[in-house]
């Protein structure tokens, strides 16, 4: 180029910052003036100008060459001027692409009584230490997840504090505030993490692409961990990653950031209950803790083993020395007020939970809010489909949002493949407390009502399929909330799991009803559940259902109810309670009868005459054999009945109560006939609980008349259905039978093993004193038998006592009688045997 020289004329005039100087001067423009036309700060382009830049970014360049007027060779002088700055910079300072200064440190103090948690600080550091040391591997990044106060913080932190060594060129640390509602930009943070790096703010690029670039290119070659706590989503997190090996990230975050790239996700639970009262105890003091022991779990239960919660409870203790520990656990008892209680200072669980309800949107706080005060133990996703009136879809994403906030946790994954959820208890508290600011009592009515008729039409399908005969009372009219066909054939694939399963959903969904003023969803929803709870023997959970339904029914005038809860109350009652409705019972079953009657439900009727029938039975057996002959009447009524209206599977019932009536009374020729029409009935209905129970009673008949092979034969029968019924109750009664049949045929190593069987199957939920009383004089008899007198007295005498508590007098006088037999085989002597027998009486 004609007159130019073969040198740019910058080189001679001391550089781009007197080259800048120059223009700026040539326009002449101040340096507030020239900053102001380019867009930058004054203090750049004093920086800029005394040579104190060694990277100016391309884009401060172009804006400058154009406040600047620059066009031609010119600019391209002047940018070439930048760029050799950088080069020479980058001479100077080696390989090296990072300024000088000492490595950063800035993460938070570690937690003095950090408790718990080896397992997983171990899988942190082997993560992050792992990836640490091989090149060129990738950057490891380590998410850990969990709800607010699980300690995700202190866990980050206590880790990132023993890999200093690992990481010798610094640790970055920044809370992104991704729980709260303005968290920090990445372009921020980029900002701050690079002035961290040595870097002078007037080098920090204004565009977040170049910031992400330099950051990068400043952490090259280096080993530097950087901890990014309390992340908002992957997006934040992002821009923040290094890019090459050596370094490593570890993020917490509220929210499980599964969408981040090659990260190693790592869920953080509450701590165990051990580890929970020994931070208490860090906090407290270990001989507070020691002093109070049970008050000290107390408290770590209700936080719920929360860190957040146990911390709080401890810090206020910790303030109070005067305090016993079973004052705060007395406080906290309340769940009313305990997120009240659960705060100090400027630690509070219930501001920690908000910062996640928050951050929902308005149709996830509405599920979280009614899903809370539903109050269910561990639930399925469908749930929320009829709670919030929406598609089942719809509810499955909806529950799996509020999963990933952390604000239901993931309880167990059923037989069918399909997750279920619970809150934990703190959630669940402040869940209640939002619903109650929010919700109207008629918002809350309504989902009550949508989420009883789901719970209705699955239990009503639910019990249809059990391999058995409904013993529904009658039905009404409450509506029900269908679910689609194929979940419905995947949740009732086996329905007795699932009644088992849901059984304290279902119990919660009849009160739930019942005290919303739904009682006709109430009784039907109860009346479904009689064939599992009668398979099972859950005759606490039948009664108190019964005894809920009744109570709103009879406020709410509901008489088909009050009549289906009358004939239910007692039905299934273990003989011994029975004593109790001894005198009222017949009259709540007359009066159900009677209701039935004006109603013309002829089903109903036929049902609460059998009930009645049944329970007059089992009090005959045991308390007061004159009602037997009542049994007999009633049941016939009831068979009578059945047969006009042509309901084949309560003949089935009818028959079976008036044959095993009969059998009781003495009187073979009549329970023969009876039994064996109801077999036939049941085989030709498939019905195989009625079958089991039939053949059982048959097998009693054969016993009776001494035809003990044939009694044995019945017996395997009943109990191979049984078995496949998996009625834990019928195998163990069956089983008890049957080693008496063995014991009395000789068989006794066999007679051994059916009663020890008998025993353990028995379920131990199951309230019914007059079994073991059963099984004590089968086990005496054996006894006598093998020639072990003093135990067999042992069993008599427990028996006898069992008897006694039951007011079984006739089987009472016949343990006592079995008693004495077996002292005086024992040789005890007279005056010792009558002295044993009087004291049991």
């Amino acid at each position: 180029m004609p007159g130019r020289s073969s040198q740019p004329a910058w080189t001679t005039k001391g550089g781009f910052g007197a080259l800048l100087r120059a223009h700026r001067r040539r326009l002449p423009l101040t340096q507030e003036q020239l900053a102001g036309r380019a867009g930058l700060s004054e203090r750049t382009l004093r920086n800029l100008e005394g040579d104190r830049i060694h990277r100016p970014y391309p884009d401060t360049i172009r804006r400058l060459a154009d406040a600047l007027n620059l066009t031609g060779e010119e600019r391209q002088d002047f940018e070439v001027a930048a760029r050799q700055i950088t080069v020479d910079a980058s001479s100077a300072s080696g390989s090296r692409s990072d300024p000088p200064g000492s490595p950063p440190c800035q993460l938070p103090p570690d937690v003095a009584d950090f408790t718990g948690r080896s397992d997983q600080v171990a899988l942190v550091r082997e993560l992050l230490c792992g990836t640490a040391a091989v090149r060129p591997a990738p950057v490891v990044v380590s998410a850990v997840a969990g709800k607010a106060g699980v300690g995700k913080t202190a866990l980050a932190i206590h880790v990132a504090h023993q890999l200093r060594e690992v990481f010798p060129d610094g640790q970055l640390y920044v809370n992104l505030h991704g729980a709260e509602p303005h968290p920090l930009e990445a372009a921020a943070v980029l900002a701050r993490f690079l002035r961290s790096l040595g870097l002078d703010g007037a080098m920090i690029p204004v565009d977040q692409d170049e910031r992400e670039a330099l950051y990068r290119a400043c952490l090259a070659d280096r080993r530097v961990l950087v901890v990014l706590d309390n992340a908002a989503s992957e997006a934040q997190v992002r821009p923040l990653l290094p890019g090459t090996s050596g370094c490593a990230v570890l993020v917490t975050s509220r929210a499980r950031l599964v969408g981040l790239e090659g990260a190693r996700l790592l869920n953080l639970e509450v701590l165990q209950t051990g580890q929970a009262v020994e931070l208490l105890a860090r906090i407290v003091g270990a001989g507070r803790v020691a002093a109070e022991p049970d008050a000290a779990a107390a408290i770590a239960e209700y936080c719920g083993h929360l860190p957040l919660a146990v911390r709080i409870a401890g810090a206020r203790l910790a303030a109070r020395p005067h305090w016993p520990l079973g004052q705060l656990a007395s406080l906290l008892a309340d769940e009313r007020g305990r997120l009240d209680e659960l705060a100090a200072g400027d630690l509070e669980v219930r501001a920690s939970l908000a910062l996640s309800y928050e951050a929902l949107s308005a149709e996830q706080q509405r599920a979280f809010r009614l899903l809370g005060v539903l109050d269910l133990g561990d639930f399925p996703a469908w749930v929320a489909g009829p709670l919030l009136g929406i598609s089942h879809q719809q509810a499955e994403g909806l529950v799996e949002q509020l999963a990933d906030a952390q604000l239901l946790d993931l309880a167990a994954v059923d037989p069918t493949g399909a997750a279920r959820y619970r809150f934990h208890d703190l959630v669940g508290i402040y869940a209640k407390e939002r619903a109650t600011a929010y919700d109207s009592a008629e918002t809350w009515r309504a989902a009550v009502g949508r989420v009883t008729a789901g719970w209705l039409a699955l239990a009503e399908q639910a019990d249809a399929r059990l391999p058995g005969v409904s013993d529904v009372i009658t039905t009404g009219s409450a509506v029900r909330w269908l679910l689609p066909p194929d979940l419905v054939d995947q949740l009732l694939a086996d329905p007795l799991a699932w009644f088992e399963m849901e059984r304290t959903n279902l119990v919660a969904a009849v009160e739930a009803a019942a005290g919303n003023g739904l009682e006709e969803a109430a009784w039907e929803l109860a009346g479904c559940l009689t064939s599992f709870f009668l398979m099972r023997s859950y005759w606490l959970a039948w009664d108190h259902v019964q005894e809920v339904v009744l109570a709103a029914c009879r406020q709410a005038g509901n008489r088909r109810g009050e009549a289906a809860a009358l004939t239910a109350i007692g039905y299934a009652m273990s003989a011994e309670r029975l004593r109790a409705h001894l005198d009222n019972g017949e009259a709540m079953r007359s009066r159900a009868i009677q209701i039935f009657r004006d109603l013309g439900d002829q089903r109903g009727e036929a049902k609460a005459l059998h009930a009645l029938a049944e329970v007059l039975k089992r009090i005959g057996i045991f308390q007061a054999p004159a009602t037997l002959q009542a049994t007999v009447d009633y049941a016939t009524q009831s068979l009578h009945l059945a047969r006009i209206i042509g309901d084949a599977s309560l003949q089935v019932d009818a028959l079976v109560t008036l044959g095993s009536a009969y059998r009781y009374l003495g009187q073979p020729a009549r329970a023969t006939p009876a039994l064996e029409e109801a077999l036939e009935l049941a085989l030709s209905l498939d019905l195989r609980h009625s079958q089991a129970f039939v053949l059982w009673h048959l097998a009693m008949l054969a016993r009776d008349s001494g035809r003990l092979d044939a009694a044995g034969g019945l017996l395997e029968q009943s109990l191979d259905l049984v078995r496949e019924l998996q009625d834990r109750r019928g195998q163990a009664q069956l089983l008890l039978d049957f080693g008496q049949v063995r014991t009395d045929e000789g068989r006794l190593e066999e007679a051994d093993d059916l009663l020890a069987a008998a025993l353990a199957a028995w379920p131990t939920h199951t309230e019914d004193y007059s079994f073991r009383a059963k099984a004590l004089d089968a086990l005496g008899r054996l006894r006598c038998r093998q020639g072990r007198y003093d135990q067999a007295a042992d069993h008599f005498a427990e028996a006898a006592s069992r008897w006694g508590d039951l007011s079984a007098d006739a089987a009472r006088d016949e343990s006592l009688e079995a008693l004495a037999d077996a002292l005086a085989a024992a040789g005890c002597s007279q005056e010792a045997r009558r002295g044993r027998v009087s004291q049991e009486r």
